[in-house]
């Protein structure tokens, strides 16, 4: 049975297997459970860098739905919402059908040129950018914990005084 031994690299601490020599020394593939970023991925560059090689192993599917009370709920609830929060880039794809759909079509300029809307990091606010939102923030977000304080102290501003 192998024997398991922590290591530390680049400053983080993992397992790795216990054979005398680091790990880093021998190994030289990376495995990743996600699919390649269309065009120039980060990790791969970033590995790739370094002298890893990166083999991808997509392990999810996703199924884009399309929510009959989101083009509803974006044009009558659009007075009354401080914000939107779109949490992933994936989640663009139902926002663009939604965007599209006859009942929004009297709100679509507003939301797209005025409202608010939040994203999750920088591919999230790229991908509501290129559906034409013009007031996008959370580019340096990576997290929703990192964004959750960010979405509270704009509600905070535009909430009238008591």
């Amino acid at each position: 049975s192998r024997q398991w031994r922590m290591a530390t690299v680049s400053g983080e601490q993992s397992f790795a297997p216990n054979v005398g020599t680091p790990i880093v020394d021998r190994a030289t593939k990376v495995l990743l459970l996600k699919d390649h970023a269309n065009g120039e991925d980060p990790y791969e560059v970033e590995l790739q860098k370094k002298g890893y090689e990166p083999i991808f192993i997509p392990v999810l599917r996703f199924e884009i739905l399309h929510p009959e009370t989101l083009p509803t709920s974006l044009s009558q609830y659009m007075a009354n919402l401080a914000a939107m929060v779109i949490t992933s880039s994936r989640s663009c794809e139902s926002l663009k059908w939604a965007l599209s759909q006859e009942s929004v079509q009297g709100v679509r300029e507003a939301l797209l040129e005025n409202f608010p809307v939040f994203g999750v990091g920088p591919k999230t606010c790229k991908a509501l950018r290129e559906l034409g939102f013009k007031n996008v923030q959370g580019d340096h977000t990576g997290s929703a914990a990192a964004l959750g304080p960010v979405i509270i102290e704009f509600c905070q501003q535009c909430s009238p005084s008591t």
